[in-house]
């Protein structure tokens, strides 16, 4: 019977803390808990709302709420004084800086060019990007205007304060009676064209154009007339008389070379004999600067090719090309210190190095000898 009594009064007790939590229809504000530093408190939404909204999508980067300052003499809050956002690049890029950069798939299509660029500027902390428009794609009949390709890579390196060197290569096919796309068009001035509608599209975003690309290859350069260093210096008066007359401030750049070795002037050219030839026919008059690749195989940047086999490295590397066979092509420092006392007394030059960071098994079967 007590046992009764007991469960009874439990019963009663359960029942009455039930009504008072439902405070006969009133809502009782629940307690406020403090928000985790870097944590917006929830926002709280009528129970009829909260049911039919889907949660709220946030795209792009989550901005602090702005801080009122104290009324003024009207009574009225305004907004406090706001940081200045960083300044977008423009003007010239100066004549006595440095700059380093890197190169970044430049597709718009693939990845997102604005955490592209984000990465770039907060993590790497360059200030120039490279990127390659490949022409066909862009223009791929008469009336092609795939811009979409390109727009948003070129739009976010100058919102993000980043220099931008723009690679143009490909001529779409329409443009070369021999068909194919991995040579210039049979026409010049179709290249100033298009060069000329890019800088017209994107104004100012541009600080630099390479014109072409290693031309001293027949995969790149494959014309009626072969590779032709002559040929490329018309080229490159053509593509250099265009981009000055739209911006004179663009910094044009001559098309880098492939660090090849001696070649047959049929596949590939080697790139101290193409260089000088195109020094003889006027190259320097029509470049800021002279563009340059260099390779790196197994040998640290301050080594030599020719004290290559005497490294360390030498004796274990699974990989022997520069030991076994040396030549300049092989190292990261010959190259530029080749091309800069004896080929570009009044150029500087724009140097894009061509980082080789393949594993062993790789390298085994890419012996550029």
């Amino acid at each position: 019977m007590k046992r009764y009594l007991k469960l009874t009064w439990l019963l009663a007790a359960v029942l009455l803390l039930t009504l008072a939590a439902c405070g006969a229809g009133e809502t009782v504000a629940p307690e406020p808990t403090a928000a985790t530093e870097g944590q917006l408190p929830a926002a709280t939404l009528p129970a009829e709302v909260a049911a039919t909204l889907p949660p709220p999508v946030v795209e792009g980067e989550i901005l602090p709420t702005p801080t009122l300052a104290a009324p003024d003499a009207g009574g009225e809050a305004v907004p406090a004084e706001q940081p200045a956002a960083e300044a977008e690049v423009s003007g010239p890029w100066p004549a006595d800086q440095f700059g380093y950069g890197i190169q970044i798939h430049g597709n718009a299509t693939v990845g997102d060019p604005a955490a592209t660029m984000q990465a770039v500027r907060d993590q790497l902390g360059l200030t120039w990007v490279k990127m390659q428009v490949q022409w066909w794609l862009v223009e791929p009949d008469p009336t092609g205007d795939q811009w979409f390709f390109y727009d948003a890579v070129i739009e976010q390196a100058h919102l993000h304060g980043l220099r931008l060197m723009v690679s143009i290569v490909g001529a779409p096919a329409w443009t070369r009676a021999a068909g194919g796309e991995n040579g210039p068009p049979d026409d010049y001035n179709e290249y100033a064209r298009f060069l000329g509608e890019m800088i017209d599209r994107h104004p100012g975003r541009i600080d630099a154009i390479e014109v072409w690309n290693e031309q001293n290859l027949d995969r790149e350069w494959k014309s009626t007339n072969g590779i032709s260093p002559e040929d490329y210096v018309r080229f490159l008066q053509v593509a250099h008389d265009a981009i000055k007359a739209k911006d004179p401030n663009i910094i044009v750049i001559s098309g880098a070379l492939s660090p090849t070795g001696t070649g047959d002037w049929v596949r590939w050219a080697d790139d101290f004999e193409y260089l000088d030839r195109a020094l003889a026919a006027g190259m320097l008059n029509y470049a800021d600067c002279v563009g340059a690749h260099h390779n790196g195989y197994n040998i640290a940047p301050d080594v030599t090719f020719d004290a290559a086999g005497s490294t360390a490295e030498a004796a274990t590397a699974g990989f022997p090309g520069p030991f076994d066979n040396p030549h300049p092509s092989w190292s990261p420092k010959t190259t530029p210190d080749t091309l800069s006392p004896f080929h570009i007394r009044r150029r500087p030059r724009a140097v894009h190095c061509k980082c080789r960071g393949a594993p062993e098994p790789y390298k085994k079967k890419n012996n550029n000898t």
